[in-house]
């Protein structure tokens, strides 16, 4: 029989509406059974990953708090209306990152997948 230890690395987002989206960034699974110095802590790839999925979890969500934001008239207080649904592609020192909406459906499942359910794709695009 193995030894095998879990490691479960997720991210807590909070946007303006401050209700808290807890991400999972990573999931590694180590044997202890016969470890080598060379096994402990993360490998290059395995941060480089962890790194790619916190800044993506982190741009999308930006960018769907300044879509919101933006959609209000500051004059009006009315929605505006949208003129432009593709997606786009943010380049930062961490490397490109593509956004794109996180539909109403989308949300119901984040909430979901926080009470223990499965997360569901959206097939929306950018609203920018």
């Amino acid at each position: 029989m193995t030894s095998q230890l879990k490691m479960i690395v997720s991210v807590e987002l909070v946007g303006m509406d401050r209700v808290p989206r807890r991400c999972e960034i990573a999931n590694i699974e180590r044997s202890v059974d016969g470890t080598r110095l060379a096994d402990f802590g993360l490998s290059l790839d395995e941060s480089k990953e962890m790194q790619r999925r916190v800044q993506e979890e982190l741009t999308q969500l930006q960018t769907d708090q300044a879509a919101q934001r933006d959609r209000k008239c500051q004059d009006c207080n009315r929605c505006r209306e949208l003129h432009d649904y593709r997606s786009r592609t943010i380049h930062s020192l961490f490397g490109s990152c593509r956004v794109a909406d996180r539909s109403e459906a989308e949300d119901e499942a984040t909430r979901s997948l926080l009470n223990g359910g499965q997360r569901r794709k959206s097939g929306g695009q950018a609203r920018l």
